[in-house]
């Protein structure tokens, strides 16, 4: 029980083998997979990318001129972000916000399998 380099009998002993003789793993890589999803990742950052631009787009050619467009003033946008009282203290952002937390979490997932 004392010596650490021995190992009982099962799994611990199958797993000092492998260790032991890495030609006996058998172990997939996974590697189509990982691709298949940066590939689906990249998609849906296309995707998103569009919907962004369509977002930006409606607000700076069709978007309340009174109060300047978002893509003029970046502190307007962000604080657009306001309680909204009749969805009971839910807040309700700008599409193009919404839109960017989306794309924020792909991209974060995207670049980690890189």
């Amino acid at each position: 029980m004392e010596d650490v380099t021995g190992t009982v009998p099962g799994w611990p002993t199958l797993a000092r083998t492998i260790a032991n003789k890495p030609a006996f793993v058998a172990f997939p890589s996974f590697t189509d997979l990982n691709v298949k999803s940066l590939l689906y990742y990249h998609a849906e950052l296309i995707k998103l990318r569009k919907e962004l631009h369509e977002a930006e787009y409606q607000d700076f050619y069709h978007g309340d001129s009174s109060q300047g467009h978002f893509a003029e003033d970046l502190d307007y946008l962000f604080d657009s972000v306001q309680s909204d009282p009749e969805q009971k203290g839910s807040v309700q952002s700008p599409e193009q916000l919404k839109i960017l937390e989306k794309i924020r979490i792909i991209l974060d997932k995207y670049s980690k399998l890189l």
